[in-house]
């Protein structure tokens, strides 16, 4: 089988199922179409079973790539069917919307029909088989079979779903056509509700990131603009950006200079100025200016198309309670047989006993679970935080230690360079901020962007610059012009036997907010940049509301000096402050806590990359999106926009919403179907009634869990809860 996700006059994506999770096969592939000659590039990706073909020179067949992967699979024993996918129901389990209409219609039509005139079965077994009561549940059942059926290949077992949709056939042959029938429509009901809102997730995100992205304005040799389908855009293409636009693909700015709303993938409201050299990316919007861009992603190579990677990664994902979820359902496999068979020994009738195992089905704790998570995490989406997996909601919910990085996380996230102290006689402020600006990677951290962006808009000469190394939590060390160059800490220095010969007022902790970077140059000290990174005015607020959410302990982990710690945490309301902390002193910290307190979930937050082993530690890591390096983001669990009390309350609020919400449906889902299991055995209740009942129970708690989408929209007060 395969579908074709995309096929233009350059490119070609087809995904092959039976590629998924065989790495060796899809590398076999690769090689094998790495030798065509029109086929300028081959990406096999094994995680989803996609070939992609980039052909720029001329428009490719699709019926030549499928042919070729198709004989591929052939060789190695592969199966493939050759039948192109359903778009929808490829893996659905349930039929379309309209024919749920339909046929819920002609349901009501049998039950009407039912109390005024008995319907009429014909007596023999073709007759019946070919009536359209019969054919419509026929219809309604070939979804649910379809899935059951993958579950059993998956997992060697039969579930209840199996058991109920083979009973169910049974119960067709018996005569039961109403009872089966509306059984049936339930089952696709419910599975048709709960697809509906986890597809939900991926269209809010979609409509949130990508917008309307149709068109761009394609440079020529002579310098004039074309507009072009933004699909055909080529990597190494000339694009020009104007204001109000939104950019097409990923590029870097040749020349020129504008002023980017980047909220789309960051969540920064602020606009954000873009100068010749800087990356722009696909998704955003030009707010003001014009600049002209050289290409350098398309498609799936664009930073949107890696989150929105992501984003569907965290949707395959599965919490600890969906998968306590799914094994109380294979454990019920054997109890519900034994019940059922129960039923039918005592009365005798095998609509009890189909009923009964229909009741005793677990579905709604399956479905009202995966639901509940998987509309927590469109939830977070709508509002810029991107769980990267339906576990960490769960454990989101659990936090109670929550350990903060203070540079740029409780500090404002645009740090400013307040003044250079030169302790060498040759060399002025503006030598000091070209060789820094000349350094890349000092951007990795709030103290370096802030010396670097200072660089830049000083207009300030950059030098070529080589063997550029950063060791996390000290500072960066390269060639410039020949000579080596530290920008640091002074543990960086004393690590190159660099002595701090200054003043002593100036080797004293900076004060609140503050911070420093020594700038030396072969072995000698040029200068001291103290930069301002003051404290936001939220922070003793934020930690209050934190407590008040149930976070039982708030600790600050800094990599920087602080003179008086202790006045730091009876400002801010914190119980510690640990100062002068490294990368690896920060996770030894929170690895020490875990062991003495291991029911504790502890959640790091920070936006460096020097926080990455601390990440590694927590239970819950938590980048800073406006301000994080490019690694910590990557390397976290979770993304917020801002490390403001919003952003953490609502996530932290949204993990124990989910949680309450998951234990309130298996509390009413068990209850109510007990409750019905316990009226059809003592005879109060139709059997059929009963099985009926069961289904709408389900409807119930999954459009219950649909409500996890709107939270937090009206009532702030749902973050203060315990």
């Amino acid at each position: 089988m395969y579908r074709i996700r995309q096929h233009t006059a350059y490119r070609t994506r087809v995904s092959f199922p039976g590629l998924r999770n065989k790495t060796a096969l899809c590398n076999r592939i690769r090689t094998i179409l790495s030798g065509e000659e029109d086929f300028a590039g081959v990406e096999v990706r094994p995680v989803t079973g996609s070939v992609i073909i980039q052909h720029p020179k001329k428009a490719v067949p699709v019926s030549r790539i499928i042919g070729l992967v198709r004989s591929t699979l052939a060789d190695a024993g592969g199966k493939d069917t050759g039948r192109a996918c359903a778009p929808c129901m490829g893996k659905s389990t349930h039929v379309s919307g309209t024919m749920l209409i339909l046929s819920g219609c002609y349901l009501l039509y049998l039950g009407l029909k039912k109390i005024f005139q008995p319907v009429l079965t014909p007596v023999s077994l073709v007759g019946k088989v070919f009536s359209l009561p019969y054919l419509t549940a026929f219809f309604l059942s070939i979804p649910v079979l379809r899935h059951t059926l993958s579950n059993f290949r998956r997992t060697g077992k039969p579930d209840m779903g199996l058991i109920s949709l083979m009973l169910l056939y049974a119960a067709l042959f018996l005569g039961n056509i109403l009872s089966a029938l509306f059984i049936l429509w339930l089952f696709n009901l419910s599975s048709w509700l709960e697809t509906r809102i986890q597809s939900s997730t991926r269209r809010a995100i979609r409509d949130m990131l990508a917008g309307n992205i149709s068109k761009a304005w394609l440079l020529d040799e002579q310098g004039l603009e074309r507009e072009v389908p933004a699909e055909t855009l080529q990597t190494g293409d000339a694009i020009s950006l104007h204001s109000g636009f939104a950019v097409p693909v990923d590029g870097k700015i040749i020349s020129g200079r504008v002023i980017v709303n980047e909220a789309r993938l960051t969540g920064e409201e602020l606009p954000v100025l873009k100068l010749s050299g800087e990356i722009v990316y696909a998704g955003t919007i030009i707010q003001d200016g014009t600049a002209r861009v050289t290409v350098t992603g398309v498609g799936e190579q664009t930073r949107l198309a890696a989150i929105l990677r992501l984003i569907e990664q965290a949707e395959r994902d599965t919490s600890p309670v969906e998968r306590t979820s799914n094994r109380i359902s294979q454990k019920m496999v054997p109890f519900a047989l034994g019940l059922s068979l129960t039923a039918f020994l005592v009365s005798g009738s095998p609509l009890m006993a189909i009923t009964v195992l229909i009741v005793t089905c677990p579905c709604a704790l399956r479905l009202s679970t995966s639901v509940t998570v998987s509309s927590a995490l469109s939830n977070a989406a709508g509002r810029g935080i991107f769980i990267k997996g339906c576990s960490y909601v769960e454990l989101s919910g659990n936090v109670n230690v929550l350990v903060l990085d203070k540079t740029g996380t409780l500090t404002a996230s645009h740090a400013e360079i307040e003044q250079i102290d030169l302790y060498d006689p040759t060399t002025e402020e503006a030598d000091i901020l070209s060789l820094c600006g000349s350094i890349p990677l000092l951007k990795l951290h709030p103290y370096g962007r802030a010396v670097h962006k200072a660089a830049m808009d000083a207009g300030v000469v950059r030098h070529e610059c080589e063997d550029a190394h950063l060791t996390a939590g000290k500072g960066v060390t390269a060639r410039i012009d020949g000579c080596e160059l530290l920008v640091g800490s002074p543990n960086l220095l004393a690590e190159h036997d660099i002595t701090l010969t200054i003043p002593e007022t100036a080797s004293r902790a900076p004060a609140l907010g503050k911070g420093r970077l020594f700038v030396a140059r072969d072995g000698r000290l040029l200068a001291c940049c103290t930069i301002g990174s003051a404290l936001r005015d939220d922070v003793h607020d934020m930690v209050s509301k934190l407590r008040s959410s149930g976070i039982e302990q708030v600790v600050i982990l800094t990599g920087g000096r602080e003179e008086h710690p202790e006045l730091l945490q009876a400002q801010l309301g914190v119980d510690a402050v640990l100062a002068e902390q490294s990368p690896e002193d920060k996770a030894r910290w929170i690895s020490a806590w875990k062991k003495q307190h291991p029911e504790d979930v502890v959640a790091m937050v920070g936006d460096g990359v020097n926080d990455t082993p601390a990440f590694a530690a927590a239970d819950v890591s938590i980048a800073v999106g406006s301000s994080g390096s490019d690694i910590a983001v990557e390397y976290a669990d979770v993304v917020v926009r801002d490390a403001g009390s919003e952003q953490l309350l609502h996530l932290f609020g949204l993990g124990k919403q989910s949680l309450e919400q998951i234990r309130e449906n298996h509390i009413r889902a068990v209850g109510l179907n007990g409750a019905l299991l316990f009226l059809m055995l003592t005879g109060s209740l139709n059997p059929l009634a009963g099985a009926l009942l069961h289904n709408l129970v389900t409807v119930m708690v999954v459009t219950d869990s649909a409500g996890m989408l709107s939270f937090g929209n009206d009532s702030p007060e749902i973050y203060n809860q315990e």
